[in-house]
């Protein structure tokens, strides 16, 4: 009948992509009426005919007997054979009376012949047997897959039953107990090599994790099984919005995604609950009404209906930065716009939840608390989802797509994931006692021994409780009696390196095995068993699935070390993804500060070049100027300014385009900390520059207390370039670079400024040259009122600095007077020769001796603005005067005689 062909499909080829084009071939047209049953229940109705078929034979005389139920061959989808554990949880096979042996491909012999006298052993107790990696021996038990038995009829112990065995060129006669099962185990991926005769020995199941899942929900109350379809609906357009396995390490289609809900969903039904049952609360004062609802579910979900939780993402300090997030959804749905969500009573909050409960067990009228539960539950349940699989989350996938993750995914990603630290990461997993995964696979592209070593010597790796090794270096028949030691010694951390470079799919999957053999052997103590898996760059993220199973837990480590300072992936992201303040830029100058050291020898090296006499000398004073004065501190606040959330993301993804497109050996972060500093010594080359054009090092250096706030003041005020402007500039700076002969400095800029202020005073007040002195007083005066008005307004600007370091100061006053000479009248005058410039001051300006600094300079400007060409005239004569004078003095002292005075 079309039923029984449904049935002998069904175990044949249940689970195939393929199956409803197989049953077109067997059956009629209309084969939709034939009853089909999950996988899960067909394998529960074969293994019970299985046990009673060997028994029922006794009835024969026959001496060979043929089972009608032939032993099952699973197909496991998933390529690391985590799939076939899935067995077990739905109680398919028993973890008690069930023996898994999975061989490693490069057994010898021996190993080869260690295996099948197992199987003997196991034969003969009527235990089942799981065999997987195992076609190096499936010729050896040719006789038992085709269960062709022989039967012995002994007077003493009753009918038994045996197979013949080959055990390498020898074949000898094995018992087979009535109730043995044979599953064997073979990679999807290895069908199509795999000899037809051996699959057709078999009832064949393909295991996938959505036929799993399906079973899983089909024992589902209906509407908790719509809740955990819309979950996964969504998370599956949440992981192709970031890119799937471009983004997420390891990450399989829909296969990640299912094996992260088969983990959290129960496999058998669980739910139950009284109409008049209600949830007990701890601590029910002081929490907001979302937190209680969406707690209440939680705890029914994972208490009454099996789900399982990791703790630390159920923790009420992340669950109420969750509420909060929920609450500002629920808010914007129109359906509970009549619910004053926020203001919620304890009654309500109880109300929400037993009509939420009701509703998903069917019971009662649906009711819009019970809507608003349901809601909150499904929201949350997708954002839990959602968390888990950013553990996977590469350094590329995070900083490509960081706009597109709400800043509160984004803050439990960064905050409690532990991702950027191999000793937070182990501290998470060990310390928290809640937290009940204790194996882990951990994916990263920076992970070594020799890394490892580098983070033990650093004490982010505590040697006395934690033992490194390295599966690539470690003999498949060798990782059990690691393991061994490992479980017998005081130690409670094992950290298992796999370079998969070096390290096979299959020996990986084999060492996961006898790991969860050994954690179950190490009951009642803590142990940690951490698998490290370590990939090159040209492996990208496909370099070992990531499916999720019960006991394991699987995340992405962007560092071993987390570096406590801004040149750190960590702080970058938490900076350009949370909406807090812009304080990077302050503590980013300290990080910055503390390279200067380092950049500064590579700037004055530079420079040096740049200057045609005496270099070593000028790079001997640029050094000092950054690294023994506020100089380098200033500069360094100054290119800190730069960095803001766009340029830091530019940063970030233009290192990774090199490091995946250039293939390089180190990580994302370790390009941007490269480049960053490199873009720091561009911009202080550029930056010293134009202090070297605006003061003679040497005369500042050796009057540093004189000119010291004056210097500082002009150097917080010197304009930057535009970043992207740093690298062309620093690049094409002349082969000499112009240095200023002023003794005074930054006097071009204090220069420009005042004249600036004089001519939009005469333009305002028409003022002409060649005006009266009363005019020229008038005029001064205004200027004089116009410098005081600046002074007094807020913020830093070049007249308030130079006018506040002039003030009291008489020697910066005959400094810049002596520039302000040699500057516009191309008159050098020596300091010494004071009764030479009071000579000139008398000329045209008049007696200053009663004035102060500031009313000085600003005198001296404005006669010299408005009446330049008398004051040129007098220092032409003044010139010549001088310049006799000068030539007196050689003669005077070629002969050893007294000059008199001028």
């Amino acid at each position: 009948s079309p039923q029984v062909i449904m049935e002998g499909l069904e175990r044949n080829f249940n689970g195939s992509d393929h199956f409803a084009d197989i049953c077109k071939t067997f059956l009629p047209k209309d084969f939709e009426h034939v009853r089909r049953q999950n996988i899960v229940d067909v394998i529960h109705a074969s293994t019970h005919d299985a046990q009673s078929c060997i028994e029922q034979s006794t009835s024969t005389g026959e001496e060979h007997v043929s089972n009608e139920v032939r032993y099952k061959l699973f197909i496991d989808a998933s390529e690391d054979e985590s799939l076939i554990r899935f067995l077990f949880a739905f109680n398919i096979l028993n973890q008690k009376y069930t023996k898994y042996i999975c061989m490693d491909h490069s057994a010898d012999h021996s190993q080869k012949v260690n295996v099948i006298a197992t199987v003997r052993k196991y034969m003969a107790e009527g235990q089942t047997v799981v065999m997987s990696q195992s076609d190096a021996i499936h010729e050896s038990f040719y006789d038992l897959f085709n269960q062709r038995f022989r039967r012995i009829d002994d007077p003493n112990t009753g009918v038994q039953y045996y197979a013949n065995i080959a055990i390498g060129d020898h074949t000898k006669p094995c018992k087979v107990h009535p109730q043995f099962q044979c599953v064997v185990i073979i990679k999807k991926s290895d069908v199509e090599k795999t000899a037809a005769p051996l699959l057709n020995r078999f009832e064949k199941y393909f295991v996938t994790h959505s036929v799993l899942l399906e079973a899983a929900l089909n024992i589902q109350p209906p509407c908790l099984r719509e809740i955990v379809l819309i979950a996964r609906s969504k998370v599956m357009e949440f992981a192709t919005s970031i890119g799937g396995a471009q983004s997420l390490c390891g990450f399989q289609d829909g296969s990640t995604v299912d094996s992260l809900i088969l983990s959290m969903l129960p496999s058998t039904p669980a739910f139950a609950r009284d109409d008049d049952e209600s949830i007990a609360d701890d601590d029910m004062a002081h929490k907001e009404p979302v937190l209680l609802i969406v707690q209440r579910m939680i705890v029914a979900l994972r208490v009454r209906a099996g789900f399982s939780f990791s703790s630390y993402l159920t923790d009420t300090s992340e669950l109420i930065m969750d509420a909060q997030y929920l609450l500002q959804k629920a808010q914007n749905d129109v359906d509970f716009e009549s619910i004053d969500i926020a203001n919620l009573t304890e009654q309500s909050v109880h109300d929400v939840t037993n009509d939420g409960l009701s509703l998903i067990l069917e019971k009662g009228s649906p009711s819009i608390m019970g809507r608003l539960a349901i809601k909150l539950t499904t929201m949350w349940l997708i954002f839990y989802l959602c968390k888990r699989l950013m553990q996977l989350l590469t350094s590329t996938g995070l900083i490509v797509h960081l706009n597109r993750f709400p800043p509160r995914m984004l803050e439990s990603y960064v905050c409690s994931q532990a991702h950027f630290s191999l000793k937070h990461l182990l501290k998470r997993y060990f310390c928290n006692k809640r937290y009940s995964p204790s194996k882990i696979i951990c994916f990263s592209s920076c992970l070594t021994i020799s890394e490892l070593s580098k983070a033990s010597a650093l004490k982010e790796i505590d040697p006395s409780n934690t033992e490194i090794r390295n599966l690539s270096c470690l003999p498949s028949e060798s990782i059990q009696s690691c393991l061994n030691q490992f479980v017998s010694s005081n130690k409670h951390i094992l950290l298992l390196v796999a370079n998969m470079d070096e390290v096979s799919h299959s020996k990986l999957s084999y060492a996961r095995i006898l790991i969860e053999e050994s954690e179950s052997s190490s009951l009642g103590q803590r142990k940690l068993f951490v698998v490290l898996i370590g990939y090159p760059t040209h492996l990208s993220c496909v370099c070992y699935p990531a499916l999720f199973l019960n006991g394991w837990d699987h995340t992405f480590l962007h560092a071993l070390q987390d570096v406590e300072d801004e040149l750190n992936l960590r702080h970058w992201v938490v900076h350009c993804c949370t909406p807090t303040e812009d304080t990077f830029a302050q503590s980013f100058r300290e990080t910055i500060k503390k390279s200067l050291s380092n950049v500064a020898s590579a700037v004055s090296h530079s420079l040096s070049f740049a200057f045609q006499e005496d270099a070593l000398h000028m790079s001997k004073q640029i050094k000092h100027l950054l690294l023994k004065t506020e100089v380098g501190s200033i500069l360094c606040t100054k290119f800190a300014s730069y960095f803001d959330k766009n340029l830091m993301l530019k940063y970030l993804r233009n290192s990774i385009r090199f490091v995946t497109s250039c293939g390089a050996s180190r990580g994302i972060f370790e390009s941007v900390q490269t480049a960053v500093l490199n873009d720091f010594a561009d911009f202080l080359v550029i930056m010293m520059s134009k202090i070297t054009e605006n003061c003679t090092l040497e005369t500042f250096l050796q009057k540093y207390d004189l000119f010291q706030q004056l210097f500082l003041g002009m150097i917080e005020l010197l304009p930057i370039p535009e970043f992207t402007d740093i690298s062309f500039l620093s690049g094409t700076l002349p082969s000499c670079i112009a240095t200023s002969n002023q003794s005074f400095p930054f006097f071009q800029m204090a220069f420009r400024e005042i004249e600036s202020i004089i001519d939009k005073s005469c333009a305002q007040n028409r003022i002409l040259p060649y005006n009266s002195n009363m005019v020229v007083n008038s005029l001064y005066q205004k200027i004089l009122q116009t410098m005081n008005e600046l002074l007094k307004k807020d913020g830093t600007s070049i007249i308030k600095v130079f006018m506040a370091t002039m003030q009291n100061n008489d020697e910066l006053w005959s400094i810049y007077f002596d520039s302000f000479l040699s500057y516009k009248y191309n008159l050098n005058v020596h300091t010494s020769e004071q009764s030479l410039k009071d000579m000139i001051v008398r000329a045209y300006i008049g007696d200053l001796q009663k004035m102060k600094n500031n009313e000085k300079v600003v005198r001296l400007h404005v006669y010299s603005h408005v009446q330049d060409l008398d004051v040129f005239k007098v220092v032409c004569v003044l010139s010549q005067i001088i310049t006799i004078h000068n030539l007196e003095s050689d003669i005077y002292t070629h002969f050893h005689v007294h000059k008199p005075a001028l």
